[in-house]
């Protein structure tokens, strides 16, 4: 059986569970294209897998690895987020020290 016939057969076996795994991690249902993902690089990488080990097992370790690569995708907008807000609230409160070569709140 090619590769991509096995990778066919384990995203009908699979894709629903990898569903739900990426449904817990980000608790949004908006998960689908991360289920593609997952199954995208399976299937690149399908030379490494081991079949000493289960597919599911495998998938599972890619869709982790998926997971933590979106939430660094989402990292730098979330501090920037965090950054902006406490230069706003600094602003308002007048607390912000905007002196050039200087950032610090004067107490």
């Amino acid at each position: 059986m090619s590769s991509h016939n096995k990778i066919s057969d384990w995203f009908y076996q699979y894709s629903n569970d990898i569903y739900h795994y990426l449904l817990y991690r980000f608790g949004s249902t908006d998960v689908e294209d991360l289920v593609q993902e997952v199954f995208i690089r399976a299937m690149m990488g399908y030379d490494s897998f081991r079949s000493d080990s289960s597919p599911k097992t495998w998938l599972f370790t890619i869709a982790r690895n998926v997971a933590i690569d979106e939430n660094r995708k989402k990292a730098p907008n979330m501090w920037k987020w965090f950054i902006d807000y406490d230069l706003n609230l600094e602003r308002k409160q007048g607390t912000l020290d905007v002196s050039p070569g200087k950032r610090c709140i004067n107490h």
